[in-house]
């Protein structure tokens, strides 16, 4: 198998239908595990997707279909022909299934820039937007916060994102303020990342309010989006302020 031209074999069969996709052709370096015989990967806006294909040094005669973040498979072979028949396999996957998996994931709704942007400049706002909306007087009580927070979450679960986005800003915006509030936080722009953090007293603890709502308001389950407000809501307290934090 030492003979086969691995990588000519991939480029011939894959790349044309991936390069009508988009997606470019590179090879990666070398691992201790795996042999990349071609990463794919193709930015539309702001979405960046890729696939891999490698042979995997630890199983001899297999090849694998990495698509990230969502599937993968394995395929096996014992000469050219077979690794031929394998690659052939896979373009037929991905013809059939893979571009159009990637291509939905492109019109997904997802966070952009801008919404980062729209916070940081208005945050303020959209909170006392939110805090009016729910006759909210006071943003220093923790328990009261977090239960805001995740009932409004949760009353919008379910919901196109179109008829939401507006109310997910908010929200996101009330959580930031709210933070602000009862840590003495402060806002924090990650230059590098674009996007909006409430950090507390320098440290590297931070907590992204747009993501968490976002990704709470997309949880699959009501626990997992409960579970996660909460988890994020505790990441700026010390271990003695959580032990008392809803008592």
């Amino acid at each position: 198998m030492s003979q086969i031209n691995y990588k000519k074999i991939v480029k011939e069969l894959l790349l044309p239908n991936a390069e009508e996709h988009g997606f470019n052709m590179r090879i990666l370096k070398g691992q201790m595990t795996k042999k990349s015989l071609g990463f794919f990967e193709r930015t539309v806006g702001e979405v960046y997707q890729c696939f891999e294909i490698y042979e995997d040094l630890l199983q001899e005669g297999t090849v694998v279909l990495l698509s990230y973040p969502w599937w993968n498979f394995e395929v096996n072979y014992s000469d050219e022909k077979s690794f031929r028949e394998a690659i052939e396999t896979i373009a037929k996957a991905m013809n059939d299934e893979g571009y159009k998996a990637l291509d939905k994931k492109l019109v997904e709704p997802r966070i952009i820039s801008d919404d980062y942007l729209f916070i940081r400049d208005n945050y303020l706002k959209l909170s006392d937007d939110f805090c009016k909306a729910h006759g909210i007087i006071s943003k220093d009580n923790n328990s009261d916060n977090l239960k805001l927070v995740t009932d409004s979450v949760l009353a919008i679960r379910g919901k196109e994102y179109g008829e939401v986005k507006e109310e997910i800003l908010r929200i996101a915006a009330f959580y930031a303020d709210a933070l602000i509030t009862v840590l003495n936080g402060q806002v924090y722009w990650d230059d590098d990342n674009q996007v909006f953090k409430i950090i507390r007293d320098n440290q590297y603890k931070f907590v992204n309010t747009l993501e968490i709502v976002f990704a709470s308001y997309k949880a699959d389950a009501e626990n997992v989006a409960i579970n996660m407000i909460r988890s994020s809501y505790e990441r700026l307290f010390t271990k003695a302020e959580k032990e008392s934090l809803w008592n």
